[in-house]
């Protein structure tokens, strides 16, 4: 998954046509990646299931269509919308990934292929390719962030009056707090357990047109469901990265 300050960017970048709450807005866009503590694990604030990508059966595709029912009724709330942008940004940004890094045969994914055409067999450890996935997003939010790219909401009372639409309880006031003073106070755009130092996968320009292909998309399905009401029907993906 993209790290926070592609998240945050992505939701600066649409919000300039939207104009939504930004507070609840940019909340929202990091809002899927709960911590343990929480009491509810990514998988499921993510809308993972059974669903998979068509090309790529060996990785799990969030279930867009079910988040959207969950949340008819709340889809003009920023905050739900910038928890639609981050699901939105997640499968565009795997889809990427898995379609163009990912080797497989018959179906089975056997490895990733590196910038400099090494192929990383999956027996190897069944943990690198995330980690080679992840390490260039860390690196790559990390340019973001240093470049004063990335904006992180700041008014937590603003946040806190938007939590009662999102199901299962699981967003409490106290972690918003705790949030809010992480995104405002440690926050540094990585993290820093990657030690991630160039990039393995991707090329910058790679990413670049990545991001901004993903603004295009996330833009066009906001724009659905604000200036055209909950018309959900059509294709998910626009792929203007091909």
């Amino acid at each position: 998954m993209p790290s926070w300050s592609i998240h945050l960017k992505i939701a600066k970048e649409v919000n300039k046509k939207y104009n939504l709450e930004p507070n609840a807005f940019l909340f929202g866009s990091v809002l899927p990646d709960t911590n343990k503590e929480w009491g509810y694990n990514r998988f499921d604030s993510h809308f993972y299931g059974t669903k998979v990508f068509p090309k790529c059966p060996g990785e799990n595709m969030i279930n867009i269509d079910k988040f959207l029912e969950e949340y008819k009724d709340h889809l003009d709330d920023p905050l739900v919308l910038g928890y639609y942008t981050h699901i939105l940004t997640d499968n565009y940004f795997n889809e990427y990934v898995y379609y163009n890094k990912w080797v497989q045969e018959n179906g089975v994914i056997v490895g990733a292929r590196t910038l400099d055409g090494k192929i990383i067999p999956e027996s190897d450890d069944h943990h690198i390719r995330a980690h080679l996935k992840h390490g260039d997003f860390e690196l790559y939010g990390k340019s973001l962030y240093d470049n004063n790219e990335v904006d992180v909401p700041t008014d937590t009372e603003e946040v806190l009056k938007h939590i009662g639409v999102l199901k299962n309880n699981f967003l409490l006031p106290e972690y918003v707090v705790q949030r809010m003073k992480f995104l405002n106070e440690v926050y540094k755009g990585y993290n820093p357990s990657m030690n991630a130092t160039n990039y393995k996968l991707m090329t910058k320009e790679e990413l670049d047109n990545l991001l901004t292909g993903c603004i295009e998309y996330v833009d066009e399905k906001l724009g659905e469901i604000i200036t055209k009401g909950n018309n959900h029907e059509g294709r998910i993906f626009k792929k203007s990265w091909r």
